[in-house]
């Protein structure tokens, strides 16, 4: 009967986690580019962006108008002038029709090259709301391989606790025959069973950490949570060989090589040179307002009292337009003035985001060596706690040990091995994280 119940729980547990999804890291990363809402928002404002361009365009180029008109007036009078009679009273009645069309276009000759700047200005503005994209999508599959690797981390602690409590359990069943055979005392059996409640609640905790950070990755993916998915991916190598740190030193020990080559790459900085640009465009538009608009027109009418003689009223007229500003109330100097200060921010903002990326590359840099350190250090750790461990169980097995020292070294060993789980995710986090501060995402 109760090889048939385990052989129950064996069959569910299998058919149940083959009707899950298994989701690989580029699964996620897809996912999030397809439904992220920042993402989402910032392709509109390219596809506004690149509106505001063809419009910039199309100043360059003349306009054309087709307009008809048709009007009926009748007119009624109960006096009517008749000659020699005077005006007498007769009612009388007229209706007429007006006929006319005309097509008429006009182009900008000069407006203090005001065209060109706005043009200049689009351009930039499309280009920055572009790269705002590009970056956005790069922070997209940064915090989408966070969520992640925080799954697969928690996942992997989940089964350190359960290979724990597994160890603890098998423990109590060798004192629990141990004092049945008098070789140990009934205080070792409490200390053991209190050693495994414990490590009970450590893998409820440890369970709802992991499946916190399922739920946290399935909403950060626009995923619903309740749906069931596992999480796998066989391209992360998590046996990290710590030769390879020679050549990763090598390549961030040049602190200033590294920020050229973010400069080089970071999207929100090519961004704000664009934002920068555009504002001094804007600057451009302004001050041509001290200068004439010239512009050239032609219009071509035709007009009648009757549809079928309409073409036989014809009139064709043609100039040139100038306009020169004298005294607009100010208006034109406070926008030159707002312009300036537009760049003004817009240097600041530069500013700023340089600093921001040196501080990134920075701080990724400190990251990667404490990362490296922490998984070498954890690496040590963890073989010095499983040799501990396996002299604590013989000395205790013999009798030459107490159960302390083995719940001790029990719990240094689980310890060990959960740091070193911690030092080797929080490396290819800080891989990742040196990526994304150098702008080396690409899709």
């Amino acid at each position: 009967m109760r090889r048939l119940f385990f052989f129950l729980i064996l069959f569910f547990g299998i058919s149940f986690s083959q009707g899950k999804k298994v989701l690989t890291l580029n699964d996620c990363v897809k996912i999030a580019l397809e439904n992220n809402t920042e993402i989402k928002r910032a392709e509109y404002s390219v596809q506004s962006q690149s509106a505001s361009v063809l419009q910039a365009y199309g100043v360059f180029l003349p306009n054309l108008n087709l307009s008809g008109n048709w009007n009926r007036t009748r007119r009624e009078s109960d006096l009517t002038f008749i000659p020699g009679l005077g005006t007498v009273p007769f009612r009388t009645s007229q209706t007429l029709n007006s006929f006319s069309t005309s097509v008429s276009t006009s182009i900008l000759l000069f407006n203090g090259f005001a065209n060109f700047a706005s043009l200049s200005r689009a351009r930039s503005s499309y280009l920055s709301a572009d790269y705002n994209l590009r970056r956005t999508m790069q922070t997209v599959v940064f915090q989408t391989q966070q969520l992640y690797l925080n799954v697969l981390r928690n996942k992997q602690l989940l089964k350190v606790a359960q290979d724990n409590l597994k160890r603890s359990q098998r423990q109590l069943e060798r004192i629990l025959e141990a004092n049945r055979v008098g070789s140990v005392s009934l205080a070792d059996v409490y200390k053991q069973e209190v050693q495994v409640g414990n490590d009970e609640l450590q893998l409820i905790r440890t369970q709802a950490n992991y499946d916190k950070a399922k739920a946290d990755l399935l909403v950060y993916l626009g995923l619903i949570p309740t749906d069931e998915y596992e999480f796998e991916d066989p391209s992360i190598q998590l046996e990290i060989d710590t030769t390879e740190f020679s050549a990763l030193r090598e390549r961030i020990k040049n602190l200033d090589e590294l920020i050229a080559v973010a400069l080089d790459r970071r999207p929100d900085y090519r961004g704000s040179i664009s934002n920068l640009n555009s504002a001094r465009s804007g600057v451009t538009v302004a001050m041509s307002g001290y200068m004439p608009t010239v512009s050239a027109s032609a219009v071509f009418n035709l007009n009648s009292n009757e549809f079928k003689t309409l073409p036989n009223n014809r009139s064709i007229g043609w100039g040139i337009n100038i306009s020169f500003p004298i005294f607009d109330r100010f208006q034109l100097q406070t926008q030159v003035q707002q312009a300036k200060i537009n760049v003004k921010n817009a240097e600041v903002q530069l500013e700023q985001v340089k600093r921001q990326i040196t501080a990134d590359v920075k701080k990724a840099i400190l990251d990667i060596e404490s990362a490296m350190k922490q998984l070498e250090v954890a690496q040590r750790q963890v073989k010095s706690a499983e040799l501990d461990l396996k002299t604590a169980e013989e000395k205790y097995n013999i009798g030459a040990g107490t159960l302390l020292d083995l719940l001790i070294a029990t719990a240094n060993y689980t310890s060990a091995i959960s740091a070193q789980v911690n030092a080797v995710y929080d490396y290819i986090i800080a891989k990742a994280q040196l990526q994304y501060a150098l702008g080396e995402f690409d899709f």
